[in-house]
């Protein structure tokens, strides 16, 4: 996401509509890539956020990437028995969803 601590994201756009709309027609060629994603930071709860079709994406995107790295790196820095990626990385991003939401203006009158 090309930020050093997840309240950044926060001051991140979101994914544009224009993309989201792309990546319905084609999701293999339009969704998540790994340099300079995006989040679709629009839901009403920290789950709405996370499980929609965009983000279940960034979620196999970086699972998937994490199994390469567990399954190329022998010398067992990251231990022996691989993890459950999808969830630990959705446990995270539901954080990351709920930090944004609470940066989110309560009030009209709030900026």
């Amino acid at each position: 996401f090309h930020v050093q601590r997840s309240f950044h994201i926060f001051s991140r756009r979101t994914v544009s509509e224009e993309r989201l709309n792309r990546f319905e027609q084609d999701p293999l060629g339009q969704g998540p890539k790994r340099r300079n994603t995006w989040l679709d930071k629009r839901g009403l709860t920290p789950a709405e956020i996370v499980d929609n079709r965009w983000n279940q994406a960034v979620i196999l995107m970086l699972s998937t990437e994490a199994e390469y790295i567990f399954a190329h790196c022998t010398d067992g820095r990251f231990g022996y028995e691989e993890p459950p990626w999808s969830s630990r990385i959705r446990e995270r991003l539901l954080i990351v969803a709920r930090d944004i939401l609470g940066f989110m203006p309560k009030t009209p009158d709030e900026s």
